[in-house]
């Protein structure tokens, strides 16, 4: 990285400078070789403290590469950077002084603010060293370090140059939201076919048994087990794998003209609980969708994570979530819902995590009741999360 000389502080070099020619031209009058020698050796101190520092400025690196550090709210870590001396000569009495966004603290900070740091070291020729920060995760979202300044000295400290990167630094802090719980998620039913196991699904697999059981009266006679039940004695019925589509979907629809209506608090907790949503279906296996109305680069109306399960998709996740900022939401929520209602190819399960002015944007929500969705909306009363459901003929029943 090239670095921008911001001050030169050559008070010390010039002193140095006007008592070595004052003593040179001292010696020459008065024809003293010492007194010579002693302001030549002034003059080059000076100036071989300037050259010095000029060639550290070629020389010293920062190698800024795109490093991410991730942490959690509460969360202790570390912020790094890596600094290279290409030269044959090694440098000494460097100090860094950084500053990054108010998410996160330096624990070891001595300014006033917690968000600043100073670090001193020296680095060898030829030779590569990291520092480091430790810093805590005060609260969700992503910061970068906004100012970054060396101050860098010779040896015998006669000049001085300030040192400011000429391009932003790639290192990064994401901190994950916190989940909190929301109740009676885990009485959520698969409401579609399909070909997962789910083992409180409402549907079966005929070609997948998995067992038998006793026969009942309601079980069609076609489910008989004929071999088993001339082993046992008594009639046994064929027990089926239990499956359904297992696909959840998670919706922010805020409308831009409507953020002063909820708080910064109310939004908080719906990405919290769309954390907690999506480490549940981490655990369950469920395969799930993230779609936000806050426009990103380019022609998409929505920014979206596409449908995925497992861990990766849970660090994508809580990333997205991360990054999520309602400030950001700039899309009108009817061109977001059409936007998001050309990808559902298939009936899921929607949760509305957060949607303003549900009233005049209602015959989309229509329109996914009749083609088969499930519609959950969250709510927030307090510390207490839940969701409802809306039935496809009309009105709102809690869950």
């Amino acid at each position: 990285m090239n670095w921008s000389v911001e001050d030169r502080n050559r008070r010390m070099q010039s002193l140095f400078y006007l008592l070595g020619v004052a003593v040179f031209f001292i010696g020459f009058l008065r024809f003293m070789p010492f007194l010579l020698f002693i302001g030549l050796f002034f003059i080059v101190l000076g100036y071989t403290s300037e050259k010095y520092m000029l060639y550290l400025t070629r020389h010293l690196m920062l190698i800024n590469k795109k490093t991410d550090t991730r942490l959690s709210i509460g969360e202790n870590g570390e912020l790094t950077l890596m600094f290279t001396n290409t030269s044959r000569l090694p440098f000494f009495s460097i100090q860094g002084e950084l500053e990054i966004d108010a998410i996160a603290e330096f624990r070891e900070s001595t300014h006033e603010h917690p968000q600043s740091c100073t670090f001193t070291f020296s680095i060898p020729a030829g030779k590569t060293i990291s520092i480091t920060c430790p810093i805590t995760a005060i609260s969700r979202g992503t910061a970068r370090i906004r100012s970054f300044q060396l101050t860098c000295e010779d040896p015998l400290h006669i000049c001085r140059v300030l040192l400011r990167p000429n391009e932003l630094i790639r290192n990064r802090l994401i901190i994950y939201p916190k989940p909190l719980p929301v109740a009676n998620v885990s009485q959520l039913r698969p409401r579609h076919p399909g070909f997962d196991p789910a083992a409180h699904a409402l549907f079966h697999d005929d070609t997948a048994p998995s067992g038998t059981r006793d026969y009942l009266t309601s079980d069609p006679f076609r489910y008989i087990h004929w071999k088993a039940s001339a082993r046992s004695g008594r009639l046994q019925t064929k027990v089926f794998e239990k499956v359904a589509h297992l696909s959840w979907c998670f919706v922010f629809l805020t409308d831009p003209g409507n953020t002063a209506n909820r708080t910064t608090d109310d939004f908080e907790k719906r990405i919290s609980a769309t954390a907690y949503m999506t480490k549940f279906s981490c655990q369950n296996q469920i395969s799930y969708s993230i779609y936000c109305n806050n426009k990103p680069m380019g022609k998409k109306i929505i920014t979206e994570l596409e449908e995925g399960h497992g861990t990766a998709q849970l660090r994508k996740a809580w990333e997205f979530l991360a990054f999520m900022q309602k400030w950001q939401i700039k899309a009108p929520v009817d061109q977001s819902m059409r936007a998001i209602d050309q990808v559902l190819s298939r009936p899921q399960t929607l949760f509305i995590m957060d949607w303003d002015r549900l009233s005049e944007n209602s015959p989309y929500l229509l329109k996914w009741l009749n083609f088969g969705h499930v519609v959950f909306f969250l709510h927030i009363e307090g510390d207490a999360l839940f969701f409802s459901t809306v039935p496809a003929s009309g009105g709102e029943m809690s869950v």
